[in-house]
Order: C-alpha cells, then sequence, then structure tokens
C-alpha cells in the first residue's frame, strides 16, 4: 500500500509528459483551408546520432530531387525521427535524408 500514491506520481507525471510533447509539435504549413496532416517517422535507422531531414516535392517528376523542386523540409533530430507538415490533399513524393 505504501507504493500506491508513487506510481499514481509517476502515471500522472507520465501522462503530464505525453501531453507536452503532443502540444509542442510544430507541424511545417499552415493548418486550415482545408490542409490535411501528413505526418512521417523513419523507422530503419542505424542509430540515433546527427538529425534527419524530411522533403517533400510535388507529384512531378522533373521536381523531384532537382535543386528548387521541394515543398517542405523539416529536419529533426535522429533520436526523434518524425516529423509533420500540412499540405493541402493531394499526391507527394517524400524524401528522406539522413
Amino acid at each position: 500500500m505504501t507504493n500506491l500514491p508513487l506510481l499514481l506520481a509517476l502515471a500522472a507525471g507520465a501522462t503530464l509528459a505525453s501531453t507536452s510533447a503532443a502540444a509542442a509539435e510544430t507541424c511545417v504549413g499552415t493548418p486550415g483551408n482545408g490542409a490535411a496532416k501528413l505526418v512521417l517517422e523513419a523507422t530503419t535507422l542505424h542509430n540515433a546520432v546527427g538529425e534527419v531531414a524530411f522533403t517533400v516535392y510535388p507529384d512531378d517528376k522533373g521536381r523531384f530531387l532537382s535543386k528548387g523542386g521541394k515543398l517542405a523540409r523539416a529536419r529533426v533530430s535522429a533520436a526523434q525521427p518524425h516529423a509533420c507538415f500540412w499540405l493541402k490533399p493531394g499526391y507527394y513524393a517524400i524524401a528522406q535524408h539522413r
């Protein structure tokens, strides 16, 4: 019984931490006007050192990976390799750079 307050405190801390992390998430782009939220996550990294860049390109072969062809980019820590974008619904190409 003496561990119950400690467990409740730990559970409350975990809930607050996850809520704060979700609230702190910043997406590239602007929500509203019919924009959809695209969430990307790198799942096959060999380690958590450095950063990962996610680049969004339009549905246009000529612009994919070309200089000046990107629509948006997010650089994030490899320790938490996820990013989000607000985009109008449509088709896009995504590149992940390490």
